[in-house]
């Protein structure tokens, strides 16, 4: 247990810091008037961090977001078109294609 509080109040103190160093950067450009890294800095503090996930449908109306299957579909629809074989694209369709 103590190592634990030993490991927060340093996470507290880095986070800190980082903040700090983060804010003084921030004041510096405010100063300069260099107003895009003053905006992207703002943004990047005050929206949360989301992730870019990729969800695709299959041509058996599948839902899938798993990068590793995401890929091979895509070869496998391609494939398709190159080939003539799907005449029918149904993946472009309004509202099927979620990229």
């Amino acid at each position: 247990m103590k190592l634990r509080g030993e490991v927060q109040k340093s996470l507290q103190r880095d986070k800190q810091t980082e903040l700090d160093a983060v804010c003084s950067e921030l004041d510096e450009n405010a100063q300069k008037g260099n107003t895009r890294p003053v905006f992207q800095t703002v943004k990047k503090l005050i929206n949360p961090f989301q992730p870019h996930t990729i969800a695709i449908r299959e041509s058996s109306s599948k839902k899938l977001t798993d990068p590793e299957k995401v890929c091979p579909s895509w070869k496998k629809y391609c494939e398709e078109l190159y080939d003539g074989k799907d005449k029918d694209i149904t993946m472009f369709k309004k509202g099927n294609c979620l990229l």
